[in-house]
């Protein structure tokens, strides 16, 4: 028997690091006073336009991606495939935001200034990581994303074998 849970953020990111199948239905609304959303048995987020009412101060989904309200965070991407180019506005990425992603291609803009460890991991489907050349804190060189001075690798993701 199934049943609809809602999971606090905390949950779902210690199930993702320790791969635990978790059984949930995509069909519950987000409680975004403790910041809940729902996930699938792979762990991953699911999204429909319904979850998040439009009145909901915190968070919304564009094209089945959860956002912050202001769209100046990218918490966690739905069931995307394909290539991604993030909004202008985005200046965050939240831990695990592209985990199990189907994104072959992401395109980060100019004003991204902060990139979580774990942003990009177990993404095997990414082959391009492309970020905008006007943006002051990262860039790409043979797939691996660095900080702008090449001291710091934030994420090798898009590498696949060329590093």
């Amino acid at each position: 028997m199934r049943r609809n849970v809602l999971l606090p953020i905390v949950v779902l990111l210690i199930a993702i690091v320790l791969y635990q199948p978790i059984q949930v239905l995509a069909e519950k609304k987000v409680e975004s006073s403790v910041a809940q959303y729902v996930i699938n048995e792979m762990g991953v987020f699911k999204n429909e336009q319904q979850i998040i009412s439009s009145k909901d101060k915190e968070y919304c989904i564009k094209d089945k991606i959860l956002y912050s309200k202001d769209m100046k965070q990218l918490i966690r991407v739905g069931d995307v495939t394909g290539k991604l180019i993030l909004p202008s506005t985005i200046e965050k990425i939240a831990p695990y935001a592209f985990c199990y992603s189907n994104l072959s291609e992401i395109v980060l803009g100019k004003r991204v200034t902060q990139i979580a460890s774990t942003a990009f991991c177990k993404t095997p489907k990414l082959k391009k990581l492309t970020v905008s050349s006007q943006n002051k804190k990262y860039c790409v060189k043979d797939g691996v994303l660095y900080s702008k001075d090449r001291k710091i690798c934030v994420s090798s993701a898009a590498a696949h074998g060329s590093v």
